[in-house]
Parts: structure tokens; sequence; C-alpha cells
């Protein structure tokens, strides 16, 4: 109890935990394991409900997961009350079952539970089912009525928590077994030292690549022009009218982040840790790195934890280096929309980014759209600067926060 307290309190102060804090707490677990007194019923004080030290152990173990989530210490006070709820007559085991375990703990790791990623279970290993756990959640992120769900969880005393339904959307990533790919790490990262600028969400990520594109359009336009004879140029000076890439790059605030290390599928960076910016696992980001001068990574952040330095580490997955803007607006087949008394078959456009296949990346081309202007299975006109093509969208593969990733295979 004295070890979940200290942990807490770190976490809320966004500082690291002290070293070996951990080893000793599972060397307090060895010995409940060599004295059969994992399963016991204890209770801390008077007033508190029995809990096994397993259960106590796995709960505190799992607070650990989402130490790289970049929370707030109201929503990491809140993921603990949750957790004493909702996980609870915990068996710890030793022995690894592919179809239960999901989250284990290294006993020669100084730190605290952990998805399984390599597939090479160890002696050392602890385990313990987060079936239960991963099922309250998905119900409880996906319920139409949360009100009468968390009733009947027997979670009543969360229905007016303010900060209940953004954590439960976090955890549903964090903890939910659904659309988890086990992963296997084949190559290591690479040591490296560039300073990159950075770009935050997908509404300011496509203002900045539109941006970028209508200045390429302009210089094309540029070049084009300076190539035909003085005399046609000339003939058309007078009725020269403005350009719809005219627009002007958009004021963004920019973050200034430094890559630390690297791999052909993502990033590690750094900054300091009192910078203003809001970050969580599943944002996505753009990265303008100083020495890629025509490069842009959009990526999504996987995780967010602090140094012993007091530095932020963010991991960022790279989803694409060859993103373009474009241009979505939806044709209603059958069923106009009025708007100010005139019949209207078209929805304001909006902007979303296109993913072309990548060699290890990805094969097919997807959209990521803003998750509030999106409606799956309808038709949409897809326009960037010089193309347009019609599709219908009908496969939401994944999403996150402000954004939903969208199956496009007819279009490359």
């Amino acid at each position: 109890h004295a070890g979940l307290c200290m942990i807490k309190l770190r976490y809320f102060q966004q500082q690291a935990v002290p070293a070996a804090a951990w080893h000793q707490m599972f060397q307090v677990y060895r010995l409940a394991e060599r004295l059969g007194l994992t399963t016991t019923p204890l209770s801390i004080y008077a007033d508190c409900p029995e809990k096994s030290l397993a259960t106590m152990f796995a709960q505190i173990c799992m607070l650990d997961s989402i130490n790289q989530s970049g929370m707030t210490r109201v929503q990491i006070e809140l993921t603990w009350q949750l957790l004493t709820k909702l996980l609870r007559n915990v068996q710890v085991v030793d022995h690894y079952e592919e179809q239960h375990h999901f989250y284990f703990i290294d006993l020669r790791k100084d730190r605290g539970a952990r998805r399984m990623r390599t597939l090479e279970p160890s002696p050392e290993y602890r385990y313990w089912s987060t079936d239960d756990l991963s099922m309250k959640i998905e119900l409880l992120s996906h319920t139409q009525n949360l009100s009468q769900a968390i009733t009947k969880l027997g979670l009543a005393e969360f229905a007016n928590n303010p900060h209940l339904g953004s954590l439960l959307q976090q955890l549903q990533f964090d903890w939910s077994k659904n659309g988890y790919r086990r992963q296997r790490r084949k190559e290591e990262r690479q040591s490296t030292l560039l300073g990159t600028r950075v770009i935050l969400g997908l509404d300011a990520i496509c203002m900045h690549l539109r941006a970028t594109a209508d200045k390429l359009a302009l210089q094309n336009a540029h070049l084009t022009e300076n190539a035909t004879p003085l005399e046609e140029r000339l003939a058309k000076h007078s009725v020269r009218r403005s350009t719809t890439f005219s627009a002007p790059e958009p004021s963004l605030k920019n973050l200034r982040w430094t890559v630390t290390d690297m791999s052909t599928k993502g990033y590690g960076a750094t900054l300091e840790k009192d910078t203003e910016a809001s970050l969580s696992p599943g944002m996505i980001v753009i990265l303008l790195i100083d020495e890629q001068k025509d490069g842009a990574i959009i990526g999504m952040i996987k995780n967010v934890s602090v140094l012993a330095s007091g530095k932020k580490h963010i991991g960022v997955e790279i989803l694409s280096r060859k993103a373009r803007w474009v241009s979505l607006s939806t044709t209603q087949e059958s069923t106009p929309v009025a708007t100010g008394g005139i019949l209207s078959e078209h929805i304001p456009e909006f902007s979303s980014l296109y993913l072309p296949p990548e060699e290890g990346l990805v094969t097919e081309p997807t959209l990521l759209v803003p998750r509030s202007r999106f409606l799956p299975d309808v038709s949409y006109r897809i326009r960037s600067l010089n193309e347009k093509s019609f599709q219908r969208l009908e496969t939401v593969l994944e999403g996150r926060h402000d954004w939903l990733r969208v199956a496009c295979p007819g279009l490359l």
C-alpha cells in the first residue's frame, strides 16, 4: 500500500518512479508466493473491503500500464478507482495462456505491467487475465446509455463525473483486447539527434499540407508562365485573374522536439516537461525534421512518458511519409438537403489526408478523416488540387480522438 501511494504521487507530479521501487514490491510479492499468501483476503483498514494480495498486486501493476499515456492527476486517480472496481478476484499465475494473458510483469525488471510483445514467456513473468476488465471498458465506451451501464456495473458513484467519458475512450485504447495487434520488434532503434518541428492534430496538419500544396502549385504555375513566349505573356497580362491557390500559410502553433532514436517504423523524441501542449496516445502529428527539408512524416503518438531528467519522451509510429491533402464532400443521392430554402445535394467539403501505399508501412491506400464530419457508407467526391474522383467509403479501420482511418481501395 505504501508503494502504491508513492507511485501515484510520482505519477501525479509527472515524475519517474524512484529506482528499484518496483523491485522492492516484487521482492515482497515473491515472499508472499513462497508463504502461500497471495490469495489470502486482506483489509488494509477496518473500513476497507477485503481483497487478496494478488488482486492488489495486479491493480498496482496495471496502473503503471497507463503511465505512458500523458494523463492528468485527475485522470490517474479516476483510473485507479475504476481499477479497484473492475479488476477484482485476480489470479496471478506463472504460466502463459495466449487467449487470456495480454499483460505481464517481469520480476527481474524495475517496472510495472506491459503488453505481451515478444511472445517468449519466461519463468520470471507473472500473468493475469484482463478479459473481464476489457469487456467492461468496451461496454462503457460504446454504450448508448452510459448512466444505465454505469449503474449495472456498480459504478453509480461515477455517474456525474465530467472526466469519465473522455477517460473511457483513453482506457479503451490502452486496455481493450479488441483490434490489438501483438508486435515483435524486428530491428533495433538507431540513436540520433535531430531537431524537428511538430504540428499536432488532424485539422492543423491538413491546413499545413494544403498551404504547402498551394505554394507548390503557384511555383509550378510561375515556371510554366515564364516558359511561354514574351508576346503570349503580354497578351494574357491584362486579363489575368487571381488563382485559387493563393491561400497564405496558416498561423499554426509549432512545437520543437528532439528526435533521439529512430527505425523504419517510428521515432522516439524528447521535449521539455513544461510544454503547454497536451499530449496523449492516439494523437496525430506531423514531424518536419530539420535535415529533411522535403519530408513531412505523418505519425501517431503511441506513448508519452517522463524521464528521470524531467523531460518527456514521446514514441511516434509512422503512418505515412507521402501523405497529401485532399478535400471530401458527400453527395446525397436520394434525399437532398434543404439549406436556406434551396435544395442542395452537397454537404460542405472538409479537409482530410490521403495516405498512399508505402513499402514497409501499408499495402492499400487509406484516408485520415475528421471523426465529427465523416459519414460511413456514403459516396464521396475526393478532390486534390488537380484531381477529382468519386468513391463510396464504407470500412473504418481504426480511430482515436478526432480522427478515423478509412479504407479507400479504389483510390491510387
